[in-house]
């Protein structure tokens, strides 16, 4: 990634970082959206999928307003007529809730319900996870800041995938940076990743982690006022380690 982009990118983190929070009574349903995501990260269907919801005040946005269950309300998932409880937690984005749920089956409807004692609650948003696929190529991948990288998946799919990239940097004029970005690219089973599009030309080494994302939409309940969405997500990831 070129400098400019990524001089950019450090200030959206900043005011993703600043966002302000509201307690849940304070907001009524039909100005709240939601956005919920139900994740995998193997094709083993033993395996867990988590679920991530954020609720925003308004329209959402950097900067805005996010949401903090208080009161009579609560977020729970539903797995075969089984209720979870989302609890707390918060990363660069700011807070939101998290559960995890004891398979990522395809075949298996994952509900989200927003409930509340008093007011309007939003019982009814839904989804499946999209078909699995595994990382073909290397996993655990060592090269130069000039290297392209070949990735490659299968099963290929018939839309778009979601490329997700985080690095940490050392060298240049900053000493050391982060950075991270995503791009949409074809779910045809292979891309080539030209690492110095994306890295500042004066880093000497970085480490971190690019994701593929293969996702569907699910039925968002129509209470939340300010819409949103809910979708299943298929998450393969690889690590990388880069040098001069």
């Amino acid at each position: 990634m070129k400098l400019p982009i990524l001089i950019f990118m450090v200030i959206c983190a900043a005011f993703i970082s600043g966002c302000s929070t509201t307690e849940s009574e304070n907001v009524r349903t039909q100005g709240i959206r939601a956005e919920i995501r139900v994740i995998a990260t193997s094709s083993d269907v033993a395996n867990d999928a988590t679920v991530e919801v954020f609720l925003h005040v308004g329209s959402g946005g950097v900067g805005g307003t996010l949401v903090e269950i208080s009161g009579g309300d609560t977020l729970r998932a539903y797995l075969d007529g089984e209720a979870y409880g989302l609890t707390k937690t918060s990363d660069l984005f700011g807070v939101y809730y998290a559960a995890t749920l004891p398979t990522s089956s395809v075949n298996t409807q994952y509900k989200v319900s927003f409930e509340r004692d008093e007011g309007v609650s939003a019982t009814e948003s839904s989804v499946m996870l999209p078909e699995p696929f595994e990382i073909t190529s290397d996993t655990s991948i060592s090269t130069t800041k000039s290297a392209t990288l070949d990735i490659t998946w299968s099963p290929q799919g018939a839309g778009k995938l979601a490329l997700l990239y985080q690095f940490s940097c050392d060298g240049g004029a900053n000493q050391s940076s982060d950075l991270f970005g995503s791009r949409s690219i074809d779910d045809d089973g292979a891309f080539q990743m030209d690492l110095g599009d994306y890295l500042a030309t004066d880093v000497t080494q970085c480490e971190g982690t690019i994701e593929l994302e293969r996702t569907s939409s699910g039925t968002l309940d129509t209470n939340f006022g300010e819409g949103g969405y809910i979708q299943g997500v298929q998450r393969r990831s690889l690590n990388i380690a880069v040098s001069e």
